[in-house]
C-alpha cells in the first residue's frame, strides 16, 4: 500500500506515513472516518509553520506609518482644556452699605454732641465761682485791723475810726479807737454771714465816746459799710466806712 500524499510504500497496519506523516488508509478504516472527510486531522508535519511576529508596535495591515518629518496639522492636534473662569469678588450688598452709612452718621453725630457739651461746659466754668471762693467771700470778716471814718447825720465833722477785732466763729471782740476824741472802747459782737453787729460796753482809755452805741455793717471783699446809733435811738445817727488794712 502506498501513501496517497507522497507515494511512499507504507508498512502493514501503519497509522501514519513514515515519510510525510499522513494518515494511512489503515488508520482511517480503524477510526471510521471517510478518507475524503476534510475534518480529518493531519499530522503536525502537514500543518503550515507560522513564524512568530517580530514587528511589535507596527501599524496594522493596510495603515501607513506616520511620517516623523511631516509637520503636525494644528487643526488635528487636540486643544488643551480652557482655564477655569476667574472668581468674582462679591461686593457689599445694598443693605450692608446702608447699615455702614447709618453707623458712620451715628458716630459723627455722637462725637459732635460730646464736643458741643465739652465746649459749653468750658465756657460756663469761668462764670461759676468755686465753692472755696464763695466760702471766702462769706467769711471776709476776719481777724485783723479795719480802718476808716465815721460820720454824723446832724452835720458834725467826720471822725477817724480804727477797729481791731479777733473773730471766733460767729462772735468777735476787740477795741474801737476814735483818734479825734483820744478814746478807745471795748467792743463785742456777732457775725451772721457777711453782716456784723457790735456794741461798745466799756472804756479802755479816754471817755469822749458814748458807750453802748450799736454798730451794724455789711462786709464784702474787705470793705465794711453800715450805720451806728446812740443807745435808745430807733433810727441811725451816723455811718461808718472801714477797710481791712492788716
Amino acid at each position: 500500500m502506498q501513501c496517497r500524499s507522497c507515494g511512499t510504500q507504507l508498512p502493514m497496519e501503519g497509522a501514519y506515513c513514515p515519510t510525510c506523516g499522513a494518515v494511512t488508509p489503515y488508520q482511517v478504516s480503524l477510526s471510521g472516518i471517510p478518507s475524503n472527510d476534510p475534518t480529518v486531522a493531519s499530522s503536525l508535519s502537514d500543518a503550515p509553520q507560522h513564524k512568530p511576529a517580530t514587528d511589535y508596535g507596527s501599524p496594522p495591515y493596510g495603515v501607513l506609518p506616520p511620517n516623523p518629518y511631516e509637520p503636525l496639522n494644528p487643526y488635528e492636534v487636540p486643544l488643551p482644556p480652557p482655564p477655569p473662569p476667574p472668581m468674582r469678588r462679591r461686593g457689599l450688598s445694598a443693605g450692608m452699605t446702608v447699615l455702614l452709612i447709618v453707623l458712620a452718621l451715628l458716630i459723627i453725630g455722637g462725637s459732635t454732641t460730646i464736643y458741643s457739651r465739652i465746649a459749653l461746659q468750658s465756657h460756663q466754668l469761668p462764670t461759676q465761682a468755686p465753692a472755696s471762693s464763695q466760702a471766702q467771700q462769706a467769711a471776709v470778716f476776719a481777724s485783723g485791723t479795719w480802718q476808716g471814718q465815721g460820720t454824723f447825720y446832724n452835720g458834725q465833722s467826720p471822725f477817724d475810726m480804727l477797729l481791731t477785732v479777733t473773730v471766733n466763729g460767729k462772735t468777735f471782740s476787740g477795741t474801737l479807737t476814735e483818734n479825734v476824741y483820744s478814746t478807745t472802747v471795748n467792743i463785742t459782737g456777732t457775725r451772721n454771714g457777711n453782716t456784723i453787729s457790735f456794741t461798745d460796753p466799756s472804756y479802755v482809755s479816754g471817755s469822749q465816746i458814748q458807750l453802748n452805741c450799736t454798730y451794724t455793717a455789711t462786709v464784702s471783699n474787705g470793705h465794711m459799710s453800715g450805720v451806728w446809733s446812740y443807745p435808745g435811738d430807733s433810727s441811725p445817727d451816723g455811718t461808718i466806712t472801714l477797710q481791712k488794712t492788716a
